[in-house]
C-alpha cells in the first residue's frame, strides 16, 4: 500500500513540475532574458549554446550522488554530471558517489526542462566504542551500512534555470531504486544543485 501511494506520489509529482516548469520556464525566461539584456550581458548557458561546456558546482540529493558536481554540455542536447563527496564528522563517516545522464527536452538558453537517468552509491561507517565494566574504552568497531539498498538507480526529471550569468539552479525529481535490498524499494527523491558554467 506504501509503495502503491509512493509511486502515485512520484507520477503525481513529475507530472507537476513539467507543468509548472513550462508555466516557469516562459515567465522565468522573459524576466532573466530582460534582466541580462538591460545589462547587456547573456548567460553563459545561452552565450555557449551550440557549443559544448562545463559546470562545476554542489549537489544535494540522496540518488545520483551528493558532493562537488562536475557537468558537461554537448551540442546535441546530451549533457552528463558526476558528483562525489565525502563528510566526516565526530565517529560518522560519510561517503557517495553517483553519475547521470540528461537529454534536454526544451532548451530556452536560459532555463532548460530535462529527463536524467543515473545511479548513486551511498556508503555510511560509523565508529562504535566499546568499553569494559570499568567503563574504559577497549575496542573501536566499525558498523558499515554499505550494503543491501547503498546501490541506486535513478529515472525521472528536471528543470534548471539560470540564475545570475553563469550560475544555474536544478531541481530533479527522480524515481529511485534500492538495489540489493531484500523488499523492492522505489521512492521519488528531490534532488537541488546548484553549478557554475565555463567555455
Amino acid at each position: 500500500m506504501l509503495r502503491k501511494l509512493l509511486m502515485s506520489f512520484a507520477l503525481f509529482a513529475m507530472f507537476s513540475i513539467v507543468s509548472f516548469a513550462q508555466g516557469l520556464q516562459t515567465s522565468s525566461s522573459q524576466t532573466t532574458q530582460q534582466s541580462l539584456q538591460d545589462s547587456g550581458i547573456k548567460s553563459a548557458r545561452e552565450a555557449f549554446k551550440g557549443d559544448t561546456y562545463f559546470g562545476i558546482g554542489l549537489q544535494a540529493g540522496l540518488s545520483t550522488g551528493m558532493g562537488i558536481s562536475v557537468a558537461a554540455a554537448f551540442p546535441d542536447r546530451i549533457g552528463t554530471e558526476l558528483t562525489i563527496g565525502y563528510l566526516g564528522f565526530g565517529d560518522l563517516t560519510l561517503f557517495s558517489i553517483g553519475a547521470e545522464g540528461q537529454y534536454y527536452l526544451d532548451d530556452a538558453g536560459n532555463s532548460r526542462l530535462y529527463a536524467l537517468f543515473g545511479g548513486g552509491y551511498y556508503y555510511a561507517v560509523t565508529d562504535t566504542a566499546q568499553t569494559d565494566e570499568s567503563g574504559k574504552k577497549k575496542e573501536i568497531i566499525n558498523e558499515a551500512n554499505g550494503g543491501p539498498g547503498a546501490g541506486r538507480i535513478a529515472l525521472g526529471i528536471g528543470y534548471e534555470w539560470a540564475i545570475s550569468k553563469k550560475m544555474s539552479l536544478s531541481l530533479e525529481i527522480p524515481v529511485t531504486l534500492f538495489l540489493g535490498a531484500a523488499k523492492t524499494n522505489v521512492y521519488p527523491f528531490p534532488q537541488l544543485a546548484m553549478l557554475y558554467y565555463f567555455h
